[in-house]
């Protein structure tokens, strides 16, 4: 958590700088604690839109990571099973541009997916050049697993913000997401 310290005077005993003081009528200095129980000065920072965020997505995908591992998946793998299973027959480039991956990324994530027996990768019809993808039975079953677990994390994460405040923090970083 950065917490505002207003009593940022002193000197450093191991450097021996001296800490700046904030001036008459200025905001508190905003500051980090370390493992080692150090404060670290984080200066304009807190308040910085990207930062913000950053700090909030390394708390929630550490969350996340943690129970995709209960199911021996990493976050990417979830949500390409999550994407295929709403549009079976889905062509492979299709996935990987609707989830943003590199393409370069996609084709391991898809190929352990194919490894462990949960997604199934076809030819198309049309054009045999073109891969779609479907879930197996197996990965259909797993997805509905972990599907039950990320709705509880979800819930657990909405009911800290409320409704209301869940819906505008989605719209706003929609429009983020939309307008780079």
């Amino acid at each position: 958590m950065v917490k505002r310290d207003s009593a940022v005077s002193g000197a450093d005993t191991r450097s021996g700088a001296r800490r700046r003081r904030p001036l008459h009528g200025m905001p508190a200095v905003p500051t980090q604690s370390t493992p080692g129980n150090h404060r670290v000065r984080l200066g304009p920072l807190p308040d910085q839109l990207g930062f913000a965020l950053r700090r909030a997505q390394l708390t929630i995908f550490s969350s996340i990571t943690e129970l995709m591992s209960r199911f021996e998946l990493k976050p990417g793998q979830y949500a390409v099973m999550v994407v295929i299973d709403q549009n079976p027959g889905l062509r492979a480039t299709d996935v990987c541009h609707a989830l943003g991956f590199q393409k370069a990324n996609f084709a391991p994530l898809v190929r352990a997916l194919e490894q462990r027996r949960l997604v199934h990768r076809d030819s198309s019809d049309r054009d045999r050049r073109t891969q779609i993808l479907h879930l197996t039975a197996k990965g259909r079953e797993l997805l509905q697993r972990v599907l039950k677990l990320h709705a509880d994390y979800e819930r657990g994460l909405r009911s800290r913000l409320g409704a209301g405040a869940t819906r505008r923090l989605i719209s706003q970083l929609e429009l983020l997401a939309a307008t780079g």
